[in-house]
């Protein structure tokens, strides 16, 4: 009777944690997937944002130039050169593509966002 209860609480507890990831995964903000790579692109990252209202929507992301941000950023993308690019935004796909070439994400970034709203939201999610 024992081993059942530890196996039951067991799987609880592990439940419980793997479902608060995946909540707290959704909520992440821009996420940036190449080949085996993935890249979030945190909160604390991200020094400022700016809307150009063209068709698409273009956010530029000014990125904190320091190890875990623009390094990592540019790292990412120079690793993945030729490889086919996802970015999801809390766990909804915006766009696709491939990379072609490095970035230096020190200077800002330009994302493309087909959708004016999801557009504002993420500019929003980062202030």
């Amino acid at each position: 009777m024992k081993k059942n209860t530890v196996r039951i609480a067991l799987i609880t507890i592990v439940t419980i944690i793997l479902g608060g990831c995946e909540t707290s995964s959704q909520k992440s903000g821009l996420e940036y997937k190449a080949g085996s790579s993935v890249f979030n692109l945190e909160k604390d990252c991200v020094l400022q944002t700016s809307l150009r209202d063209v068709t698409p929507t273009i956010i530029n992301l000014s990125i904190k130039e320091n190890n875990q941000c623009s390094v990592r950023f540019d790292e990412f993308f120079l690793k993945n050169i030729n490889n086919n690019l996802t970015v999801s935004f809390n766990g909804e796909e915006i766009m696709k593509s491939k990379i072609v070439s490095p970035i230096k994400s020190a200077r800002g970034i330009n994302q493309s966002v087909s959708d004016k709203n999801k557009a504002h939201e993420i500019a929003n999610f980062y202030k």
